[in-house]
C-alpha cells in the first residue's frame, strides 16, 4: 500500500517506550509519517506529558519497569473511557494478552514490530472515531494479572 508522503500530518502522539532504542527509532518514524511526536520513556513520565499537553492519540508499550501501560491508562481515565485514544504497542503476543489490553481500554492492540502503512491506518482510525463519541463509562470488564490469575478490577 502507498502511504501519502505524511499522512499522520496534525496528530500528535504521545508516544511511551522504556526501550531508549526502540523510542528514538519510532519517533523518527512516527515523524517522517508527519506526526507531532512527544516520546517518553516511563509511564510516570508519559502521565506528566499528558497533563501537561494531551495528545491526540496515546501510543504505549505495556510491560515497562515500574509502572506499565495499564497503569497510566487508569492515571489517565479512571473508571472514564480515557480522553484520547490510547493504542497497546507491545511484545506481548498471546490472545489472552491482547484480550486483556481491549478489555481495559485500549482501543487497539499493535505488535512489534508493525509496518507503517498498519500503524497509520489505527492511528488515524482511532483519533477519528474519538472525535466521534461521547464520553461513557467503560463498559468491558478491567483485568490484571496478579500470580498469574486473571481477576476483574483496577
Amino acid at each position: 500500500m502507498d502511504l501519502p508522503s505524511q499522512p499522520l500530518v496534525g496528530i500528535s502522539v504521545l508516544y511511551v517506550e522504556d526501550d531508549a532504542d526502540a523510542r528514538e527509532v519510532m519517533a523518527l518514524v512516527l515523524e517522517h509519517l508527519g506526526a507531532v511526536v512527544r516520546p517518553a520513556g516511563t509511564a510516570d513520565e508519559a502521565l506528566a506529558s499528558f497533563v501537561a499537553n494531551p495528545p491526540m492519540v496515546v501510543l504505549a508499550d505495556i510491560a515497562m519497569p515500574d509502572h506499565d501501560g495499564f497503569w497510566l491508562l487508569r492515571e489517565v481515565a479512571g473508571d472514564e473511557m480515557p480522553p484520547v485514544p490510547f493504542i497497546a504497542f507491545t511484545g506481548l503476543c498471546g490472545a489472552r494478552d491482547r484480550d486483556e489490553v481491549l478489555a481495559a481500554g485500549f482501543v487497539d492492540y499493535l505488535l512489534k514490530p508493525v509496518e507503517n502503512d498498519v500503524l497509520v491506518d489505527v492511528i488515524r482510525t482511532a483519533v477519528g472515531k474519538a472525535a466521534d463519541r461521547p464520553a461513557t463509562r467503560l463498559i468491558a470488564a478491567r483485568s490484571t494479572v496478579e500470580g498469574g490469575e486473571a481477576r476483574a478490577g483496577g
